[in-house]
């Protein structure tokens, strides 16, 4: 007789969360997957591409918090990095190279210097401090207003993307 056990809402949650990650692993173009383990697998020169692009666009971040005030500089680095990773992304998609160039290109420039220029981090931490001064006002607008402003910069990077590569051919 076979024995029917109930799942927790937690076993549930992480059953979801496995499934999510394997759909996304299928479709993420960067992750190559070893066919027979179904293990995904970077080498030592995606890890390179990733890190030495953090370091720039780390560099850049930092340069950007030294000139400019913490919200001036917040909303320009990600509301520019949601432009350029637009505008890059489109870019290799209209682009005719090899799809090991716009790998090593997504890796250096979107996931290392954009994934390191931007700031997530940054953003959650102001965000928490506001809040425990009482700003909720301040956190309304300001996440209404990146969220907005960075997925309106995304679309005009992808647009720009998209006119440039039509002039080209």
């Amino acid at each position: 007789m076979e024995k029917h056990t109930l799942k927790t809402s937690t076993q549930i949650q992480e059953d979801i969360v496995e499934k999510h990650l394997e759909d996304e692993m299928l479709l993420d173009p960067d992750n190559d997957l070893n066919e027979k383990t179904g293990i995904s697998s970077f080498g030592f020169e995606d890890i390179a591409l990733v890190f030495f692009g953090g370091c720039i666009g780390g560099i850049l971040r930092t340069i950007a918090f030294d000139l400019l005030s913490k919200v001036v500089a917040l909303s320009l680095v990600n509301i520019l990095g949601a432009f350029l990773l637009g505008y890059t992304l489109e870019s290799l998609v209209a682009s005719n190279k090899s799809s090991l160039s716009q790998k090593r290109i997504r890796l250096f420039l979107g996931t290392g210097c954009m994934g390191a220029f931007t700031t997530y981090s940054t953003f959650i931490s102001h965000i928490s401090t506001l809040l425990m001064a009482k700003g909720y006002l301040q956190v309304f607008e300001i996440s209404v207003f990146l969220l907005i402003t960075g997925f309106i910069f995304a679309l005009f990077g992808i647009y720009l993307a998209r006119k440039l590569s039509k002039k080209r051919i």
